[in-house]
């Protein structure tokens, strides 16, 4: 079967299948695709068939990008902004500079006068 069309001896699998069987509407389909894309005055070389999952895998793909660039881009603007926010609540005498919160401080030890320490309101 040298140069016949038929040889499958790609090593993948030799059963043939019939798309007419499983898809009779499927040359309608390939016409009217035909037909868009000279309408629309593309060659049918520009046509480019893909998968859903290889699509949505490109479309994932490119939108991590833009994400990755964006961070890149923005994370010299927020470190600068981190750090002198860090710097100006060291200058204030914060203990915890880095939460931008007060500490938590343990309340007083009870008074020589009884009551626990704490001030009533």
């Amino acid at each position: 079967m040298d140069g016949d069309e038929g040889d499958t001896g790609n090593g993948r699998n030799d059963q043939v299948v019939d798309w007419l069987e499983l898809s009779p509407d499927l040359p309608h389909l390939i016409a009217r695709v035909s037909e868009l894309v000279l309408s629309l005055g593309y060659d049918p070389e520009d046509l480019v068939t893909l998968p859903r999952g290889e699509l949505d895998r490109r479309e994932l793909a490119a939108y991590s990008a833009g994400w990755a660039d964006m961070v890149a881009e923005q994370l010299p603007a927020i470190r600068r902004a981190y750090e002198e926010r860090i710097t100006v609540a060291y200058l204030q005498g914060q203990q915890d500079a880095r939460t931008g919160r007060r500490p938590h401080r343990p309340p007083p030890a009870p008074g020589p006068a009884g009551g626990g320490g704490r001030r009533r309101r």
